[in-house]
C-alpha cells in the first residue's frame, strides 16, 4: 500500500493510506490499566485514542471521536462537584448533610465518576457496533473497486498486518500500519512525511479530592489492547451482541 502520511517512532515506521496525520501509538510497552481523574483510562483508552486492532473487539474501530457526533455529547460529559450545588429558591425542602454524615460518603463522587463513564462507554459500545454492522461489515464482505473516503468521525486503529490494513482501507476506516523500517518497500509512494500527533485534552493525572490523591485501583497490567478495555467496560458481563456479523475473518 502507498502512504498518504508517514511518521517514525524509534525503529518503527507508521504509515496511513487514508489519513493526513499519524497519531502517537501507545502500544509498544506494558501499561497499567487504571482509571485517571476523569474515570477514563488515559491515552490507552480505546474510547479516547486509537489502539491496536483486536479480533475480539474488532468493531471498536468505529468508536466515534470526541465531540464528532453532536447527538452524542452526553457521552463526553464529566461530572464535577459544581453539579451538586444546592439549588436556591426550590419549592422542595433541600438541604445539606451534616459534616459527620458526609464523611461516611466521602467516596461518593469518585464512585459516581466511574459509574457515569461506564454508562457512557456502554452507549458508545452499542453505537459503535451498529456503525460497524451498517457500514463496515458489508464492505469487508464485498469490497469496492476503489476505497471510499475514510470516515473521520471514527477512531480507527493501528494494525501490523498489511492485509488487515488493506481490508480496513477499502472499508473506509482510518487505519495506520506499523512495521519495522526494513520492511518498507522501496517502491512505496509517500505523499507526505509528518510529525506524530499527540493526545490533547486527555486526562492522565490521578483522582484527587481536597488536594489529596486518591488513585483508582489498578485493573490490569500488560500490553495495551482494546479487548482488555472492552472487558473492563462491560464489568465482567457476557460480551453483548455476539452476532455472526462480528465474526468475519479479519485477523
Amino acid at each position: 500500500l502507498d502512504a498518504r502520511a508517514v511518521a517514525c517512532k524509534e525503529n518503527w515506521v507508521i504509515t496511513s493510506p487514508n489519513m493526513d496525520f499519524v497519531e502517537e501509538p501507545y502500544i509498544f510497552e506494558e501499561e497499567e490499566l487504571c482509571c485517571r481523574a476523569d474515570g477514563r483510562l488515559g491515552v490507552v483508552d480505546c474510547f479516547q485514542w486509537p489502539q491496536t486492532h483486536e479480533k475480539q473487539y474488532k468493531y471498536s474501530i468505529c468508536i466515534p471521536r470526541k465531540h464528532s457526533i453532536p447527538t452524542l455529547q452526553i457521552v463526553w460529559y464529566d461530572p464535577t462537584p459544581s453539579d451538586f450545588v444546592v439549588p436556591t429558591g426550590s419549592q422542595f425542602a433541600v438541604g445539606t448533610l451534616q459534616s459527620a454524615k458526609v464523611v461516611a460518603f466521602e467516596e461518593a463522587l469518585q464512585n459516581l465518576i466511574v459509574f457515569v463513564v461506564q454508562l457512557q462507554h456502554k452507549i458508545l459500545d452499542i453505537y459503535t457496533l451498529l456503525e460497524y454492522i451498517e457500514y463496515v461489515y458489508p464492505l469487508l464482505l464485498n469490497p469496492l473497486s476503489c476505497p471510499p473516503q475514510a470516515n473521520s468521525t471514527w477512531m480507527g486503529c493501528f494494525v501490523r498486518a498489511t492485509e488487515v490494513c488493506k481490508a480496513l482501507y477499502f472499508a473506509g476506516v482510518p487505519v495506520w500500519l506499523i512495521c519495522s523500517k526494513e520492511y518498507i518497500p522501496l517502491t512505496m509512494n509517500i505523499v507526505r512525511s509528518v510529525q506524530l500527533t499527540y493526545p490533547d485534552g486527555i486526562v492522565r493525572s490521578m483522582y484527587m479530592e481536597n488536594s489529596v490523591v486518591k488513585p483508582f485501583p489498578s485493573i490490569w497490567q500488560g500490553p495495551s489492547n482494546a479487548f482488555c478495555q472492552c472487558v473492563y467496560t462491560r464489568v465482567k458481563e457476557d460480551l453483548p451482541l455476539q452476532l455472526a456479523v462480528c465474526s468475519c475473518t479479519l485477523d
